[in-house]
């Protein structure tokens, strides 16, 4: 099942990369791929969070092995918070910025957990679960630390209009007249689209 697990992961994570670099290059569809895959990521570390490392069937006296699943359980499920967040910010759906502070300081909490551990027990912190999160750390910081006008700037370079008035909603967050204005004019582009 791990090995289902990793292929799925690599799989889902190449996809969603094809998908960045096509909304980045303006090719249709990349949306499409981005939130498809990232989805499909989110649903296989939360449901399947579990088979994220080796699993020892029993311990040396017999019992059932029990260390490291709820370490697992809930890696995955920050892992999913964190990738819902990512997706979130680059599609500029409102709300999903909490979703990304929870995904980061979830993947540095297991990070520094995992790493206080294995200090204690004298070896490297060589599991899956610190790489996991060493990367979604990472890909969570990464995403937070840029400005959203930035990513906005990025994602629609090849609009002027649209950045113009989306700039003007943005320092003039009160103005209804603006608002409207952008709002007109995305309805004109989704309309003209169809």
């Amino acid at each position: 099942m791990k090995k289902a697990f990793i292929l799925l992961e690599t799989t889902f994570a190449i996809v969603a990369l094809v998908g960045l670099m096509m909304r980045l290059a303006f090719v249709t569809g990349g949306d499409f791929l981005l939130v498809v895959s990232l989805g499909l990521l989110t649903m296989l570390y939360f449901i399947g969070g579990y088979f994220q490392g080796p699993s020892k069937s029993a311990n040396a006296d017999g019992a059932p092995a029990t260390e490291g699943t709820a370490l697992k359980i809930w890696s995955g499920i920050l892992f999913s918070i964190g990738i819902i967040g990512i997706l979130g910010t680059l599609m500029f759906w409102s709300g999903f910025r909490f979703h990304l502070q929870i995904g980061l300081v979830g993947s540095l909490a297991i990070l520094l957990g995992l790493f206080l551990a294995s200090r204690r027990a004298g070896a490297p912190a060589r599991s899956l679960v610190f790489r996991r999160s060493t990367i979604i750390a990472a890909l969570c910081a990464g995403v937070w630390l840029v400005p959203k006008p930035t990513l906005f700037h990025v994602f629609h370079r090849n609009d002027p209009q649209l950045l113009e008035k989306w700039n003007r909603v943005q320092q003039h967050p009160g103005n209804t007249t603006y608002q409207a204005e952008l709002d007109a004019y995305r309805r004109e582009q989704f309309a003209s689209k169809k």
